[in-house]
């Protein structure tokens, strides 16, 4: 089970990590904006259900369920993917410190063999009966960058790993998003296929398709429409992740016309669109990696994974394989799975996706007419 948005800031200004009064006097604009002040006679936090990030949230920083996280002050670079990363493996690296404003371009490799190892802007902390679930941003999963949470340092500060396969990506301490994170309750279950079919908040419908029909015990089934595809090009050109809407696309993307099939080549970044619309309420849709059909054979059919409650619209997947592949309008693209929203949404989904005709381009570029 997912919080939503004023759930998170109820148990965000409540906790009794933020019980200085200092702090309550410089943040009361802040407080009173939301109509929540915290509890000044804690003396801690609790043992159950407290979430806490400093610095405080910008006011688009915390969507309908998730949280965006920012660029830190620390970069790490190496050849290796870890796991469970730690104080000294970070040493041990190439490691950049950044100050407020500083840019940094995270370099690409079509084989995957460039990771960077980020710390968030953001000090999180959680109790032990809450769980984060860290992906890419939609607009990172675009451009061919893949994230996973892969620790704490002993600050608080989270730590992702990001590797960006397609392009260079330039980033900006304090400012630049490429992660989002939901906060659920450790180990409950996700919605049943009977609960997703009686439920009021999920709707699923195309040409030939009825979200019964795609159904099943692990989630909504997706297939890929490949009429319409973008395919990345080979270009150096640093990508600026904070932009919007101003960059040509042409250098970075081919538009491709096909039919019910296409040849994927290997080590290129592919957008291709999901058939149907899903439309969500108060529950929170995560695309599964694990549970991809391609996994075993190389093929990722998606780096970013999170549908916020309220999302509207069809589905862009980000499609990547070390092998060559052939992919028509009967491959399945992958598994959505649901989770119920505990607390209400503050306000509707506002994201750049939203009411998206598949495949769209990431954010920072002008459209294709």
């Amino acid at each position: 089970m997912v919080f939503s948005n004023k759930k998170l800031k109820e148990l965000f200004f409540k906790s009794g990590l933020f019980r200085a009064s200092h702090r309550v006097e410089r943040e009361r604009p802040f407080l009173e904006k939301h109509g929540i002040m915290p509890d000044l006679s804690s003396k801690g936090p609790s043992a159950e259900n407290y979430f806490y990030m400093s610095p405080l949230p910008e006011d688009d920083q915390i969507g309908t369920s998730a949280f965006d996280l920012r660029v830190g002050r620390n970069i790490a670079c190496s050849d290796t993917a870890l796991d469970k990363i730690t104080e000294s493996d970070l040493m041990d690296m190439h490691l950049e410190n950044l100050n407020l404003g500083d840019e940094f371009v995270l370099e690409n490799d079509r084989n995957g063999r460039k990771f960077n190892y980020i710390t968030s802007f953001e000090i999180v902390k959680l109790s032990d009966d809450l769980e984060m679930v860290i992906d890419s941003k939609s607009t990172t999963g675009r451009v061919g960058g893949m994230s996973h949470g892969v620790n704490q340092r002993t600050s608080r500060h989270m730590i992702t790993m990001i590797q960006p396969y397609a392009f260079p990506l330039k980033v900006t301490c304090g400012k630049t998003r490429l992660s989002q994170a939901v906060v659920r309750y450790t180990g409950t279950p996700y919605m049943t296929k009977k609960e997703i079919l009686e439920s009021q908040d999920i709707s699923f419908e195309g040409k030939g398709l009825s979200l019964e029909d795609c159904l099943t015990e692990k989630g909504l089934i997706m297939y890929f429409d490949p009429s319409i595809v973008y395919k990345a090009k080979s270009c150096d050109i640093p990508i600026d992740m904070d932009v919007n809407g101003t960059l040509d696309w042409r250098p970075y993307f081919e538009l491709i016309e096909g039919n019910s099939q296409m040849i994927i080549e290997p080590n290129v970044l592919y957008l291709i669109g999901a058939k149907g619309v899903i439309s969500l309420g108060a529950v929170c849709g995560l695309l599964s990696r694990e549970d991809e059909v391609h996994t075993g054979t190389g093929t990722w059919g998606h780096f970013a994974g999170i549908f916020q409650p309220g999302y509207k619209g069809g589905i862009t997947m980000e499609v990547f394989s070390h092998t060559k592949r052939r992919i028509t309008s009967d491959t399945r693209a992958g598994i959505v799975t649901f989770d119920k929203i505990d607390g209400e949404l503050e306000s509707g989904y506002k994201g750049s996706y939203q009411y998206q005709k598949p495949p769209r381009l990431p954010r920072m570029f002008k459209q294709a007419s």
